[in-house]
């Protein structure tokens, strides 16, 4: 379960626990909408700033950022084979195909984020 709001962040929530599991932020302004794909691995944000984000669910990192040009997202959804990402503007609808997002599972396999304390 995500909650997303002006504060500029999202909210992952753990729905077996109540916890939090992250907190999504990057977005200069607040988050208008959030979809999680059908595997349930990535979801995506979008604001008013002009950006669409994906997130891995698992590790709580941004794989994708994107300013599509005069693409307000007022809601956002996912294709069932996890290919297109369905963005409905304020007087437009927009299919985007989207990269693999087994390839970006893939990729964050092979490169784990490694702390570093200073």
């Amino acid at each position: 379960v995500t909650s997303t709001g002006w504060d500029k962040r999202v909210s992952v929530w753990e729905t077996q626990t109540g916890a939090i599991s992250h907190m999504l932020t990057g977005h200069k302004q607040g988050v208008a909408s959030a979809a999680f794909s059908f595997d349930g691995k990535t979801v995506c944000t979008s604001s008013p700033d002009g950006t669409i984000r994906l997130w891995h669910l698992e590790t709580g990192r941004e794989t994708l950022s994107f300013a599509p040009e005069g693409v307000g997202a007022n809601r956002l959804r996912f294709s069932r084979d996890n290919q297109l990402l369905i963005i409905f503007g304020h007087n437009k609808t927009w299919a985007l195909r989207v990269p693999s997002l087994e390839a970006i599972d893939q990729h964050f396999f092979e490169n784990p984020v490694v702390e570093r304390s200073s």
